[in-house]
């Protein structure tokens, strides 16, 4: 495929509620889309997830952008042909550019098999009609507040729900939403890396709440101080920032550093690699699941697909699109009976509705 377009569209949408984890707050989502455009007239989508400051990653919404604006999109405009499995190459020697690669890769893939009529379901194999996701809470300092949150969650038909904890702010609060939804309902929390050697003590103590996993609560970089705590811990550790590709997923469940993989295309540089990710953790008999960047239908297509890959023993964090917006860039992604549906059009991306993008669209640069 060659392609004749590529422009970045810079959009930023209106959160329904205030979001908060370790290292972000945020009322409203930036990020930009890419919209590519083959000789033969194909458009193809793909949604940059990236942070607009680093804190989960040390790449940028600015440095994405820049990596498409002044590298990638060059190197792509001189091809005779590109294809998706080609964006896997692009970043070798800058491991700070999996977000940009993996809006890029999306978009391309999503020409390919809108060409070819097939869709991401049918491509890596995925034959489930539905997957049942989770949901996440972020950090709230008002107790009664998480707690009427969490009950709309459950009568809304979420069967998961994870919610952040930092140091502080984990013992108490776990306690609180394990004694209101019983002994059963599934529970996982999430540190984001914030926790250090000194705070293990309280996580140890997680282990009285039956908790399915507690995710990334050690620094990324430190697989050493992981394996020690998953050691003392009957409660999984899940692993998230510091896994970038497969042979990162490899090491750190041979080594012990945990036993269940979050997979984001965005931090492993696109749907092909997450994918990979997948598969060795299958081999491994390890646990995985689809996290979630907040991302608008654009990327969250992808998501629920993957979600329902053979290989997910988890739920992803793949919910509905109201969770996050009121409106949507796309058709919204619906909760029904507990479940999403599993996309099956061509393509690799939901299309955004033109009318909703101009709205929420604050900048348009064309690379190509």
């Amino acid at each position: 495929m060659k392609i004749s377009r590529l422009e970045l569209i810079h959009v930023t949408m209106p959160m329904v509620s205030k979001f908060e984890s370790a290292h972000s707050s945020r009322s409203e989502r930036e990020l930009f889309l890419v919209k590519l455009t083959s000789s033969d007239g194909v458009t193809g989508w793909g949604e940059c997830a990236a942070e607009r400051i680093a804190g989960y990653s040390a790449e940028t919404i600015g440095n994405a952008a820049h990596a498409i604006r002044n590298t990638f999109g060059p190197k792509l405009s001189s091809r005779s042909a590109v294809t998706a499995a080609d964006i896997d190459g692009l970043g070798v020697g800058n491991p700070h550019t999996s977000f940009a690669r993996s809006a890029l890769q999306q978009a391309v893939l999503d020409a390919e098999l809108r060409t070819v009529n097939t869709s991401l379901a049918a491509y890596i194999g995925v034959s489930a009609d539905y997957v049942s996701p989770g949901v996440v809470v972020g950090m709230q300092d008002d107790d009664r507040a998480l707690l009427r949150e969490v009950d709309g969650y459950i009568a809304d038909g979420y069967q998961r729900i994870k919610f952040k904890i930092e140091p502080g702010r984990d013992v108490q609060v776990v306690r609180t939403v394990r004694n209101h939804v019983g002994p059963r309902f599934l529970l996982q929390v999430d540190a984001n890396g914030s926790y250090r050697g000194g705070d293990t003590q309280s996580l140890i103590l997680l282990d009285e709440f039956n908790l399915a996993m507690v995710e990334q609560p050690l620094p990324p970089d430190d697989l050493e101080g992981s394996k020690l705590l998953a050691a003392q811990m009957s409660t999984p550790i899940c692993l998230d920032e510091g896994i970038a590709t497969a042979a990162d997923a490899r090491h750190a469940i041979e080594f012990g550093a945990g036993s269940i993989i979050n997979v984001k295309p965005g931090r492993v540089g696109g749907i092909l690699e997450a994918h990979r990710v997948q598969r060795e953790c299958a081999a491994l008999s390890a646990g995985c699941w689809i996290g979630g960047m907040l991302e608008t239908g654009v990327g969250r297509h992808a998501n629920v697909v993957l979600a329902a890959d053979v290989s997910c023993t988890h739920p992803g964090d793949v919910s509905a699109s109201r969770r996050y917006f009121a409106t949507d860039l796309t058709e919204p992604f619906e909760l029904i009976d507990g479940r999403v549906e599993v996309p099956t059009e061509p393509g690799a991306a939901r299309a955004p509705i033109p009318e909703v993008l101009k709205r929420f669209t604050t900048s348009v640069e064309r690379i190509i």
